[in-house]
């Protein structure tokens, strides 16, 4: 799975959660006396066309290159450790030396390697909750200024074609909404609205 499927999975999955607290804390009253009004969001096309999405990702394949270059310079470090080793008489103490530096070296490398993948996994991890809020947010001001009360996500129909009976009915059962009228849809203009935010806010 590419970064770009995993950062679209995992906010798809919990973006739901908070939009039913952002429409509380923004809108915070029910509908008119007609009842309650409702919206739906293709959230995962949204995140999909957040411009900020792409620079973050940017970001991190960066900082996972320059992690695998500096990677690749240390394994070479040990491999040529290794073949000044191959030449030395087994009972130096010059070869007793190079073992416990490869040794050292290559413990140092595995420490050095799990830090970097920590702290990559955590910023893609800070990354991924502050577009979650954003989204939620954005979600909730759009909702709020046009009297919607209630966002439901609107869910993309997957493919049947080679599923089963049982799968089928599967995700029957797992679509949480079956059917919207397109006028409820403000997809579009919370993608509209999260972009402009992003381009008018002063980045660096």
């Amino acid at each position: 799975m590419s970064l770009r499927q995993m950062m679209t999975a995992a906010l798809a999955a919990v973006l739901v959660v908070g939009v039913m607290g952002t429409m509380n804390m923004l809108h915070g009253q029910s509908g008119p006396a007609g009842g309650t009004t409702i919206a739906v969001v293709d959230v995962a096309e949204v995140f999909e066309n957040l411009e900020e999405r792409g620079v973050i990702e940017a970001d991190i394949r960066d900082k996972i290159t320059a992690m695998q270059k500096w990677e690749q310079t240390k394994a070479a470090e040990l491999t040529g450790l290794q073949s000044d080793m191959d030449i030395m008489d087994p009972n130096s103490d010059g070869f007793k030396k190079a073992i416990a530096e490869l040794e050292r070296k290559t413990i140092a490398l595995r420490i050095e390697r799990d830090v970097r993948q920590r702290k990559i996994q955590r910023e893609m991890a800070q990354s991924l909750e502050g577009l979650y809020r954003k989204v939620v947010d954005g979600i909730g001001v759009v909702a709020a200024a046009e009297g919607y009360d209630l966002v439901l996500t609107k869910d993309r129909t997957p493919s049947l074609e080679n599923a089963s009976q049982q799968q089928i009915l599967g995700m029957i059962q797992l679509r949480k909404t079956l059917y919207s009228n397109p006028q409820m849809d403000i997809t579009q203009r919370v993608k509209t609205k999260l972009n402009n935010d992003y381009n008018n806010t002063p980045q660096g």
